[in-house]
């Protein structure tokens, strides 16, 4: 019907609603909007269509919209009236109700010539090796909510609970655990090794048997069958979740690697409507649609991530830039945006680029006749610009804040005054709900607030007491902080963690109250942040600029915790302007000064090893993307190296020969990177090889 009636105008779409993977034989459940684009992505090859997908950013509003049914077909009028709607898929009845609206088919395709390459599943382990346990009928699944952050380690393995009526209505009953390997990952299960161990914390009055509960000994090398377990339980409080870790073996045979992972939930006697994880859009806006990624933290989820690159070597295009920038790239669908300022900042841009080939769409300009100041190795349009659903939203400063659509229209504007620093501006906004966050300053103004994305309103704004002029402190050392904030679900509050000039404050996103606050950032130079404050888990770690105190916060509490919360200070840390990531328990730091890379112990905050890396200085922050870290240093050598607590192991080095103080943006397997000249495109997919001819900004489209 597609082939038939798209000729005829006719838009057709396929809407992500459920979350049933076929190749699973069940349910597995994304826990990032990236998981959910690969599903899209596999269900589009093992299908063989081009027809497009709709799809929310895990908010799951289209599955409640658009009726709960597992499939629907909906006919919409231009007008955007349901003009047909169906519970169940019909196809014959599809083709008969588009006869009557639009026109019988010229030509109508059927079965016998539709020729589709359909694609059957990747077999990665034999199936049907692990006998099934008998669970009770009529079954709820229950709400599960990971605990481990699914951009430090995938969870290749995904839980799905859930509960028979009589634990449901009383708290008394079977638990049934469903662990299914996701397909997207394509790995097995390694049964040459421990089965899977599962161990449930219980709160106080429940009791959960057996436990822990150990998988089945296989005599299979590998499978892909899944792991279930049936749980005993009894006297299960309401509103006291059930605390699941979970330790397995994972082995992707395709890429030659065997993993341990051990990961935790938490599940809630109460029915999951959504059928699967749901999480707020804070930082789904798109593949990397902010500074430092999906979720603020430097962390992807992508994979077949290039690992080598140069100016002769996986460079799908470049694009020229018209002048130097600290900025970064953030990526939407087929747009890739940057910023970039000319004439002293006079002229302050947003660049759109297709992200196929790297032509220029379109340049949104704005004009501002006052010339600020900032440092020469600070240009203007240092704040990376933040995209969410079809918008995009750049602060310019003292210029302005502004908001597109992906097509260039302004849809609004905001002026927040002016922000006047001898060292310039560089914090970048992030998105949370219906809403921007922002960091606005340094200078005698800052503070950080809260902006409707639809209207641009101010929803709430929080000032920052300011000691001495701006530039200096009060004891005439220097003072500021361009620390982009990040948003953490702490005590079952969402909150904004910010590092400001002597401390770091946590505000209540949807309020901007100052929930909790720690000192500790002043230091020998003065009152410095630049990088974001590192959080995982129950963890926070603060680093200050240029070489400042770092400490490390136990998250939790309210009001000043620094006595009770802050585990450990340092009066010096190596790092100096970028910000480094959380992996596996540990944080991975660049250093701008000897070109070394640190890893410290955030409990307490101990140096693990240090490291002379072969690149350069490095103020840009790290990424980390399948399974390795990328350092982008300021002589445009890109190291990439393999984080890991047992010691500095370097994977590559690679030079484009321009320098740079940005850092890279990873989406679904490639690097967008800019430097002082260029925007590039990396990657390992059709890439031609060498750089292909410079684009001039000037003589490009407007």
């Amino acid at each position: 019907m597609h082939r038939d009636y798209a000729p005829k105008g006719v838009k057709f779409y396929y809407i992500y609603k459920y979350l049933a993977h076929a190749g699973a034989r069940g349910y597995v459940q994304p826990f990032t909007l990236q998981e959910r684009l690969l599903h899209i992505q596999e269900a589009r090859r093992t299908l063989g269509t081009k027809i497009d997908w709709i799809c929310d950013a895990m908010g799951n509003d289209l599955k409640h919209a658009l009726g709960d049914a597992p499939t629907s077909e909906f006919i919409i009028s231009p007008e955007g009236k349901v003009v047909r709607r169906r519970a169940w898929g019909n196809a014959a009845q599809l083709r008969r109700d588009l006869e009557e609206l639009i026109g019988p088919a010229e030509n109508p395709t059927d079965s016998d010539n539709l020729e589709l390459k359909t694609q059957p599943p990747p077999k990665v382990a034999p199936k049907g090796i692990v006998k099934r346990i008998q669970r009770p009928g009529g079954m709820k699944p229950l709400r599960v909510v990971p605990k481990t952050n699914p951009d430090e380690q995938p969870f290749y393995v995904k839980l799905r609970p859930q509960a028979d009526r009589r634990l449901l209505s009383t708290g008394t009953g079977k638990l049934f655990l469903d662990f299914r390997l996701d397909p997207i990952y394509r790995v097995h299960w390694n049964n040459l090794v421990d089965p899977i161990r599962v161990e449930l914390q219980s709160p106080d009055g429940t009791t959960a048997t057996p436990n822990p509960a150990a998988g089945p000994q296989v005599e299979e090398p590998s499978d892909v069958d899944p792991r279930e377990f049936l749980i005993d339980v009894k006297d299960w409080k309401y509103q006291q979740p059930i605390q699941l870790t979970v330790d397995y073996f994972a082995c992707n045979d395709e890429q030659g690697w065997c993993r341990p992972a051990s990961q935790q939930y938490e599940i809630h006697l109460s029915e999951d409507v959504d059928d699967g994880y749901y999480v707020t859009p804070m930082a789904h806006g798109g593949v990397w649609p902010s500074f430092r990624g999906p979720s603020g933290n430097g962390i992807s989820t992508a994979r077949n991530v290039p690992l080598e690159w140069g100016p002769d070597r996986n460079i799908k295009w470049r694009a020229e830039l018209p002048e130097p920038g600290d900025s970064s790239p953030i990526v939407s669908g087929d747009r890739v945006f940057i910023t970039c300022a000319e004439e002293q900042g006079r002229k302050r841009s947003l660049y759109c680029f297709d992200r196929s080939s790297g032509k220029q769409l379109w340049v949104r300009t704005v004009e501002f006749d006052k010339v600020m100041p900032t440092h020469k190795t600070n240009p203007f349009c240092a704040s990376t610009p933040l995209t969410a659903g079809n918008r995009v939203v750049v602060w310019h400063g003292s210029a302005g804040l502004f908001c597109y659509d992906h097509d260039g229209t302004e849809l609004w504007s905001r002026d927040l005054g002016e922000f006047r620093h001898m060292w310039g501006y560089a914090s970048s906004p992030v998105f949370y709900k219906d809403r921007i966050i922002l960091h606005c300053g340094p200078g005698k103004r800052a503070f950080v607030t809260a902006i409707q994305l639809a209207s641009g309103e101010t929803l709430w704004q929080t000032d920052e007491p300011i000691e001495g002029d701006g530039d200096l402190n009060e004891d005439g050392k220097y003072s500021g902080s361009w620390s982009t904030p990040v948003i953490a679900r702490i005590d079952g509050k969402d909150q904004v963690i910010c590092s400001l000039t002597t401390r770091v404050n946590a505000f209540d996103a949807d309020s901007g109250e100052i929930l909790w606050t720690c000192d500790g950032l002043r230091g020998h130079r003065g009152d410095l942040a630049y990088s974001s404050p590192l959080v995982s888990g129950d963890w926070c770690v603060v680093l200050g600029g240029g070489r400042g105190p770092s400490f490390g916060i136990k998250l939790g509490g309210s009001g000043n915790i620094t006595e009770d919360s802050r585990l450990w200070r340092v009066e010096r840390n190596p790092l100096n302007i970028g910000s480094g990531i959380f992996v596996d328990k540990h944080i991975y730091v660049p250093d701008a000064g000897p070109s070394t890379l640190r890893c410290i112990d955030p409990k307490t905050g101990e140096v693990v090893w240090q490291e002379r890396t072969s690149g350069g200085p490095a103020w840009g922050s790290l990424v980390h993307a399948d399974g390795r870290a990328y350092a982008l240093c300021r002589n445009g050598d890109t190291v990439v190296f393999a984080p890991h607590p047992n010691g500095y192991k370097e994977l590559a080095v690679n030079s484009l020969g321009e320098p740079s103080n940005s850092t890279p943006a990873v989406a679904e397997g490639e690097i967008f990177l800019r430097t002082f000249k260029a925007l590039y495109c990396i990657s390992t997919a059709d890439a031609d090889g060498g750089v292909p001819p410079a684009q001039s900004l000037r003589d490009a489209s407007p």
